[in-house]
Formats: C-alpha cells, structure tokens, sequence
C-alpha cells in the first residue's frame, strides 16, 4: 500500500481509540504513541492528467448528454448546477450551499463563502451548511465575476424554482425535496458522463479543468488561486493540467521543436 493509505488506515484506527476512551473502555489512547515505518510503502501510481480533467471532445460529449436530461427533464435544475461548475470551478459543497443573497445580478458577481459539509449535532454527525468553506480558509471566501452566459443560467434556475414551487430557505438548487446536496450533483456528472460515453470523472475534475484552461487562456496562477479560493499556490499548480488529447499534444511538440532547429537551413542533405 502507499503512505497515503496507511495513514488512512491510522487515522481510523486513532478515531476508534478515541471513542473508545470517550466511552471510558480504555484510559488513555495507545495509538497516539505508535510509529509506524512507511519504508515498505509503494510509491503511489501518477495518475495521467487526461483521467483528471475534461478533454474538451469529452466536455462537449458531456454538455450534449445534458442538453438531453434536460429536455427530458426541464424541472431538474442539478442540470444547470454541472453547467455553473464548468464556468465557476467551484467545489461541489460551495455550489449546493449558494444562496439567492449571494448572486449580485446588477454588478455582476458571486460571493463565496459557505459549503455543506459533515456538521456535529450532539453526538450525532450529519450533513448540513456551515458558514465557511474549505479548512475554514479565509482564501475561501471569495467574490468572483459573472458574465451573461452565467447570469442567463442562475435566471433560469429562479424561473424552474418559481414554476415548480421549489423553496427552501433561499438555497438557489432545490427540487421538491429542497435543497439539492453533493450526492445528487455527483451521482449526475457520473450519469452523464455514462450517458457521453467517456469515463466517469468527477465534479473536482470539473474544477482541474477550470483551473487548465483558464492558465491555458494566460490567466496567472496567482489569479487563478485566487479564483479557486485555494489557500497555497502549490495546490493551485497541482491543479494545472494537460487538457490536450495525445494526438494534439504531440503535434504541439513537434511544430515547437521544429521552430527550435536553427540550423535546419545550413544541413547537408
């Protein structure tokens, strides 16, 4: 196993320690004291970048298979919500905790600043929205611009809401159960992405693609950490991708290193 999974593995046994010194079934906590040597871990497999951004042939598969949801299911807004994460790279928890106060329609921006997440009521542990997003990260609270393709969207979303009287306590995703959560949004893109015919990606490779073309665009990185609410710009460059298909990234590197030759003239043949 990697070091990443060994340490998933101590940090659910450390967590069992835990409850089981709350419970008072054991005075103090062992694991806390335990060091583990992670020389025999394999190093973890590099993911190719094609499998953790959209290919724009695969985004554009991926649009096709919503426009059809959605004429066949014109009342489904998580339809428009996978629509707003390819042009906001939000993450999936801000995107469904989006309140109707944050939209400023007239100068045209989005405030960032609250995500569902697990909450802790009593000894209890469930989902709810709490005022703050990831890490509890000030780089996290945000405003970010929209434009008309973005503002056509949310209107939309407040059209369906007022025609099919979904409501809950000003969340802008509702269906006639409310608010719409991270499982819904998720278990859509994976539909959809069936639906495309291309592997099943997820909403945070929304947000790696985001991240590729805006820097692809000529966007900084320093802008584009900002824009993602990312709190080390190290995370901001982990995010930088290939959005390009073997076929066009090698035809890159060809014509690059053919501009490179300077002697190309002066060769004997």
């Amino acid at each position: 196993m990697t070091t990443k999974e060994l340490a998933n593995m101590k940090f659910i046994f450390v967590d069992m320690m835990k409850l089981a010194k709350r419970k008072n079934l054991i005075s103090m906590n062992p694991f806390l004291e335990v060091e583990i040597k992670t020389n025999a871990c394999k190093p973890p497999t590099k993911k190719k970048d094609t499998s953790r951004v959209y290919l724009p042939e695969e985004k554009e598969k991926v649009f096709v298979a919503l426009n059809e949801e959605l004429r066949l299911r014109p009342h489904v807004t998580d339809m428009y919500a996978v629509f707003l994460l390819f042009k906001l790279g939000l993450r999936i928890g801000e995107l469904v905790a989006l309140k109707w106060e944050d939209i400023d329609f007239q100068n045209k921006e989005i405030h960032i600043h609250r995500m569902e997440s697990i909450v802790q009521k009593g000894t209890i542990a469930c989902t709810g929205i709490v005022e703050y997003t990831k890490k509890k990260s000030p780089y996290g609270d945000r405003f970010l611009p929209l434009g008309e393709y973005e503002i056509e969207l949310f209107q939309k979303v407040r059209e369906v809401n007022e025609e099919y009287g979904y409501s809950d306590k000003d969340f802008v995703f509702c269906d006639e159960n409310g608010r719409t959560n991270i499982r819904s949004i998720d278990n859509l893109i994976r539909k959809v992405c069936n639906m495309a015919g291309i592997e099943e990606k997820s909403a945070h490779d929304i947000r790696r693609t985001v991240a590729s073309e805006l820097f692809g665009k000529g966007v900084s990185v320093e802008i584009i950490r900002d824009y993602l609410g990312h709190a080390d710009i190290k995370t901001t460059f982990s995010y930088i991708l290939d959005c390009n298909g073997k076929e066009k990234r090698n035809q890159q590197l060809l014509n690059a290193l053919e501009d490179m030759n300077g002697l190309k003239r002066t060769q004997v043949s």
